[in-house]
């Protein structure tokens, strides 16, 4: 028993960072909450549908998770191999293994955006946030 208390104190910040994702699933699904990113800009960012995803998974639904966003299924064994390189202080590979999955995210996104056409992704900078304030800013102005 000391033993297992032992492993989780050493990775409470993984634990937390783990729970606190799940939480926000949750309430993200059930309070119908968006990506703040295109709350803002009318544009939908690399990780759009990520929540979704994982809200998918969590429900056992693996084709809609797909749906939403396939790097899920990299994400959550990167996730814990990232943590890992730095408990190990290898931070030359930690940050080799986040530039790739950054270069693979740019591109993944560009082909959703570009070639499928996805529906889960949005481009309307005229409903964002910012162009909302800017026309009422213009419109004060006159």
């Amino acid at each position: 028993m000391r033993r297992i208390v032992s492993e989780i104190r050493k990775h409470r910040e993984a634990i937390a960072l783990i729970s606190g994702l799940l939480l926000y699933c949750v309430l993200a699904s059930l309070l119908g909450l968006s990506c703040p990113i295109k709350y803002i800009t009318g544009i939908s960012c690399p990780g759009c549908g990520m929540t979704r995803s994982l809200s998918a998974i969590v429900t056992l639904d693996f084709a809609k998770a797909w749906y939403y966003h396939p790097l899920i299924f990299l994400l959550i064994p990167v996730i814990p191999i990232v943590y890992f390189l730095s408990r190990r202080h290898m931070f030359r590979e930690r940050k080799a293994v986040i530039i790739v999955v950054g270069i693979i995210f740019i591109a993944v996104y560009l082909y959703r955006f570009l070639i499928l056409r996805s529906p889960v992704l949005v481009f309307n900078p005229e409903n964002g946030l910012i162009s909302i304030i800017v026309r009422k800013a213009i419109a004060f102005f006159r």
